[in-house]
């Protein structure tokens, strides 16, 4: 477990370096470019060598803790720094995830459970039709549509109100519709893996000699069954945490919900009073810190599969 845990960890740092290179690099050149929006795009020759020489000395003064300062908006006097901004950002997309993610294990557990008929062994079609409905349904496409339907309704219905806020930050109503767009994916995806794994567990020998011991069926399946598809289940998640990360950019935005995903978007789009918006260390900052956000979470999910299931261990230490 420690020279796996070791081994991540520098593969990591080695990730969080490629994804600030970069991006860095990348709106670096863009910002040397000019502003490019509304058929307008400045005639700027831009060398190699521009676009590379600043990255050093920033790499230098992010290591040693100054991530830079950027201009957050034109009613800004001053350049804010980066790192203060982050720590701004960060906690509200943290709730928006540490809400999210827990749900979605829950939830599709729950549903994956309920989606075997015991008796037949068999997974329920209807339960796995919208799973996998949940599962083909992108984020960003979900909370346009919810959005949707509720001006539709508003429209159709003669100024009806609703209870549940469509926009803004807050740890109350305004959770709910972020968090039900952001989890109805991995969601989805958990309960098809789990029905689908118990489907194919259930028929096993030591499942029928269980049963011929006269144990309850709850017991069965909870102790033995799932125990065993659990390690799979938790993986399922960190495979998923790449798409909630992508999606987090998309649905604070929809929703303005002010978190570090949303920032990242507001940081490489044209702003009709700052021109363009490409600031390189705000963009790599933001960057970098989504990327550890998806790491940390790899990190743990795999961390917590090995100890569930001793084969995983034996498979990292051969690997070693």
């Amino acid at each position: 477990m420690i020279r796996f845990i070791v081994k991540r960890i520098a593969l990591f740092v080695a990730v969080l370096l490629a994804v600030n290179a970069a991006t860095y690099l990348v709106a670096n050149y863009l910002e040397l470019r000019g502003p490019m929006a509304y058929n307008y795009v400045q005639d700027t020759r831009v060398s190699i060598a521009e676009v590379f020489a600043p990255y050093p000395d920033y790499l230098w003064r992010m290591l040693h803790g100054d991530f830079g300062a950027s201009w957050l908006g034109w009613w800004h006097s001053a350049q804010s720094p980066v790192i203060e901004y982050i720590a701004d950002r960060l906690p509200r997309s943290l709730v928006l995830l540490g809400i999210a993610v827990p749900f979605s294990f829950v939830v599709g557990i729950t549903v994956g459970l309920l989606s075997v008929n015991y008796k037949t062994r068999r997974t329920n079609s209807l339960a796995l039709i919208f799973s996998l409905a949940g599962f083909s349904m992108p984020g960003f496409y979900m909370g346009i549509l919810v959005l949707y339907l509720i001006i539709w309704a508003a429209m159709t219905r003669g100024g009806m109100t609703f209870s549940l806020p469509v926009s803004g930050y807050g740890l109350d109503k305004h959770l709910v519709l972020p968090v039900l767009t952001l989890s109805t994916r991995p969601t989805a995806e958990i309960a098809r893996l789990t029905a689908v794994l118990l489907g194919e567990e259930l028929p096993k020998e030591y499942i029928r000699t269980a049963r011929a011991k006269g144990l309850p069926e709850r017991l069965i399946v909870m102790r033995h069954a799932f125990r065993n598809v659990a390690a799979a289940v938790i993986n399922a998640m960190s495979n998923s945490w790449s798409y909630l990360i992508g999606s987090l950019v998309i649905v604070e935005r929809v929703f303005y919900w002010g978190g570090i995903g949303g920032a990242l978007i507001d940081a490489v789009t044209f702003n009709q009073f700052a021109g363009s918006s490409f600031n390189p260390a705000l963009v790599a900052g933001l960057a970098t810190t989504l990327a550890l956000l998806f790491l940390l979470a790899d990190l743990i999910t795999g961390s917590v599969a090995q100890a569930l299931d001793p084969r995983l261990r034996r498979v990292h230490g051969e690997a070693a």
